[in-house]
């Protein structure tokens, strides 16, 4: 048996799922199943990136983009994803911030409903032996599952990081973080940062209701009663989230 060095490196780690899966494989054939997921979720990911970190950072310097961006690594098991960085460096944070968001909504927009949280902590990662182990994992495969919508949240042990505080504060104001009681099975994210994914509608057109209703007929195909009423509590959490954003950012761009 080969041995494996496990290292743990400090990173930042999302953990992003797609809500209904498991309704939608067993009753949609496998190649089609893979075809719209190469399409619409990995084809997103791999060509849109840099437009989304311009879009929904809205920093006024972005001349120094490169210096505030770094490579994320991306990987999927069945319906989650792992996104993590080399480190916890400013950079690091802007850059997985901005992508999960746009994430989120590009593939809504699509009809494929996303739930994720980030966090930061020990992530050891060995590709060779597709191993990936670690606090951070846990943590954020945690919170991802505690959510009763389409949307994701920022642990709160990344407001504490030293680096961070204008950053948050500036995402805050342009709407790429959202200060939100967030539904939960328990309601104990009540005083979690949400991440701002609807940010594209808040020049004032949000039609969000036709990219949430779309995902309905999608991950309840044959579905049971149970997992469509779920479904549908998501839905109006997700739609509730999304009149809170459009109220707030369109008061504020009309008063300033």
């Amino acid at each position: 048996m080969q041995e494996v060095d496990v290292i743990m490196t400090k990173r930042l780690v999302a953990i992003v799922d797609i809500i209904g899966y498991s309704e939608l494989v067993c009753k949609v054939p496998c190649s089609e199943v893979m075809r719209e997921f190469e399409l619409r979720v990995r084809g997103w990911f791999k060509k849109h990136l840099d437009k989304t970190f311009i879009h929904f950072a809205s920093f006024p310097y972005a001349d120094l983009r490169n210096e505030l961006f770094v490579e994320l690594n991306f990987i999927n098991f069945s319906d989650t994803f792992l996104i993590y960085t080399p480190d916890t460096s400013l950079a690091s944070f802007i850059s997985i911030t901005t992508a999960c968001a746009g994430m989120i909504f590009c593939c809504l927009s699509q009809g494929y409903p996303l739930r994720g949280a980030i966090t930061s902590g020990d992530l050891c990662v060995s590709e060779d032996q597709s191993l990936y182990i670690g606090e951070a994992l846990i943590q954020a495969h945690t919170l991802e599952k505690k959510q009763e919508w389409c949307g994701a949240i920022l642990d709160k042990r990344l407001c504490q990081n030293p680096e961070y505080p204008d950053t948050v504060s500036h995402f805050i104001k342009v709407g790429l973080l959202v200060k939100y009681n967030v539904p939960s099975k328990k309601d104990d994210l009540n005083d979690y940062l949400a991440i701002g994914w609807p940010k594209p509608w808040s020049n004032g057109n949000f039609d969000y209701n036709q990219y949430i209703w779309n995902w309905l007929p999608i991950i309840t195909r044959g579905a049971k009663p149970r997992a469509e009423n779920d479904a549908q509590k998501k839905k109006e959490n997700t739609e509730r989230f999304c009149k809170y954003y459009r109220d707030r950012f369109e008061t504020s761009t009309s008063s300033t």
